[in-house]
């Protein structure tokens, strides 16, 4: 993940954070229970230009065909 891309998924609110001021504040719980809702399920997509991540994906993950 690159910061332009966290920083655009915070303003979508794809991302959960608190703007003051001119900064971002994440909090821990929001963040763990964000992450523990699952990526995909029962949550809006990510939005489309979250690709500009290129390179910077986990190594080691696999995704399976039905």
């Amino acid at each position: 993940m690159n910061k332009a891309a966290i920083y655009r998924w915070l303003n979508e609110g794809y991302l959960p954070g608190h703007k003051i001021g001119n900064n971002w504040r994440i909090l821990r719980d929001d963040l763990h229970e964000w992450m523990r809702q699952g990526s995909n399920i029962g949550r809006r997509p990510a939005p489309d230009n979250a690709d500009d991540t290129a390179g910077s994906e986990a190594e080691g993950q696999e995704t399976s065909d039905p």
